[in-house]
């Protein structure tokens, strides 16, 4: 067990040893972010996948996918 918590990625588990722990969210199918381990199960899907929220049924459906496909229209837009 690592005193900085970096043993335990992807969990809260050391959400207690610093203020600034993070929570990594893979997002599959979009794009990866780590968020503030606070916000894991608080009721909100932060994680387009749910991964924060899995002690509820509030995040089922995944939004990254969608997440993905309007950064490409965005980015297209912008192309043009």
């Amino acid at each position: 067990d690592c005193d900085d918590g970096s043993d335990e990625p992807g969990t809260s588990a050391c959400s207690d040893v610093s203020p600034a722990s993070t929570f990594f969210c893979p997002n599959v199918g979009h794009v990866a972010i780590d968020i503030h381990s606070s916000k894991v199960n608080d009721g909100v899907c932060d994680c387009c996948d749910g991964s924060d929220e899995w002690m509820g049924d509030h995040c089922k459906h995944s939004s990254c996918r969608q997440f993905a496909l309007d950064l490409l229209k965005h980015d297209q837009a912008a192309l043009e």
